[in-house]
């Protein structure tokens, strides 16, 4: 007959490791003043950061094995990608006319006074940004006049918090 307590002391082992490195964690963060204090010093950003980067070196390396990726890989030589499809021009004509006449029977004063909101949502953090989005949707502001408007405030692809 199997044991199935054998071999507990070892998962017991690994509990109290895992224990002492979350209160590790946990006394790292209230020296920092709390978790609302880490995130804005940008601590647990530079966790999930320093996370991701060591995931990704394991899976480089071949320490971590992940199917797909760094085992169980299809050789190049059979590795075909499907024949991208092509959109038909009328396709992509229509569309844009589309959003030009939307663009033209929206009321402009409503829709300039959602992106004026956005604008300011975007720097207050006080304010609702989601709220200023949906209010922008409403209004007939197009996801692109929306997007150019929060990457001014924002820019594209930089993180907010460095440490």
């Amino acid at each position: 007959m199997i044991d199935p307590l054998g071999g507990s002391f070892y998962v017991e082992s690994l509990t109290n490791e895992l224990e002492k490195q979350t209160w590790v964690y946990i006394e790292q963060i209230d020296n920092l003043g709390g978790m609302m204090e880490a995130v804005k010093k940008g601590f647990i950003q530079a966790e999930m950061n320093k996370s991701a980067l060591d995931y990704q070196q394991d899976v480089d390396s071949g320490e971590r094995t992940v199917v797909g990726v760094n085992s169980y890989t299809t050789p190049e030589s059979e590795d075909v990608l499907p024949e991208q499809e092509k959109v038909p021009p009328e396709m992509v004509s229509r569309h844009v006319e589309r959003t030009r006449l939307a663009k033209t029977d929206r009321d402009q004063a409503s829709a300039q006074a959602a992106i004026d909101h956005l604008n300011h949502a975007a720097e207050d953090e006080n304010l609702n940004i989601f709220e200023a989005v949906i209010e922008a949707v409403k209004a007939g502001v197009t996801q692109g006049e929306i997007v150019r408007e929060l990457r001014a405030t924002f820019g594209a692809g930089v993180p907010l918090v460095t440490v």
